[in-house]
């Protein structure tokens, strides 16, 4: 949008024409993120068969978040990006969890039925005890790596913390005033963009094995699984293709 265009409308125009471009300029590379798409969507093929229905109804979060995320990479919108996936990896955390255990199950549905209510299930579904639950089905190794993927998403942006939101600030000299510029979206062609939709592979794949680890009576397990770690297994080929030589640090 015009730098002088600070309207909602010229936002979402912005927006708009910046995940277009970036969709052209990265089709090639995109066909990652669709991998890890494609295996959501063929566990949901199945979505019915697996219990409890409270880990299937988070595992279709988890996969709506990381669509949410990987739109907002491309339309440069950084910081988004990070809360995003948070959710994401927190709805695929809670469903193992649930999974793991089903009486945890109705404290997460019956939540909002009273204050007792609420304070049990936030007891019940503290972040630790998540990865703790993790650990246990899958191992500290894979819980381990979840809670790096977990604690990337806080420093880049899921908080908001001085690391992440002065990176998007810019104080400029106007005569003798200061003006301060804050990035809401950046360019098609900026590193930012790029690093962000290698936090979307990243983070996507985590919560996508996270998922499938919630679903071992799923018909197609084994294969989704194998997929899902073949896929993983290909980012930096996706790096690459996005002209980033290196993981960015953290993401």
């Amino acid at each position: 949008m015009p730098r002088n265009d600070n309207s909602f409308q010229g936002f979402l125009d912005a927006v708009r024409t910046i995940s277009q471009e970036a969709e052209a300029e990265f089709a090639a590379p995109l066909a990652h993120l669709r991998e890890i798409d494609q295996v959501f969507v063929d566990w949901l093929a199945s979505a019915g068969k697996p219990k409890p229905p409270a880990a299937v109804v988070l595992i279709v979060n988890a996969h709506a978040s990381f669509r949410a995320a990987s739109f907002l990479a491309l339309s440069g919108q950084l910081l988004a990006v990070f809360m995003t996936l948070r959710g994401a990896l927190e709805s695929a955390l809670y469903a193992n969890a649930i999974a793991a255990d089903p009486q945890l199950g109705p404290v997460w549905f019956r939540r909002d039925q009273d204050e007792h209510a609420r304070q049990r299930c936030r007891e019940a579904f503290t972040i630790r005890k998540m990865f703790d639950s993790l650990a246990a089905v899958q191992g500290r190794p894979f819980a381990d790596a979840v809670r790096d993927g977990y604690d990337s998403t806080i420093d880049f942006g899921a908080h908001p913390n001085s690391r992440s939101i002065v990176s998007s600030a810019r104080l400029e000299a106007v005569g003798e005033a200061r003006v301060l510029n804050f990035v809401y979206a950046h360019g098609p062609r900026s590193s930012e963009l790029r690093r962000s939709l290698v936090a979307c592979a990243e983070i996507g794949s985590l919560a996508l094995l996270t998922s499938l680890a919630a679903s071992p009576d799923h018909p197609q397990a084994a294969a989704l699984v194998e997929r899902a770690q073949a896929s993983s297994g290909r980012l930096a080929e996706f790096i690459a293709a996005l002209g980033l030589i290196d993981p960015p640090a953290g993401d």
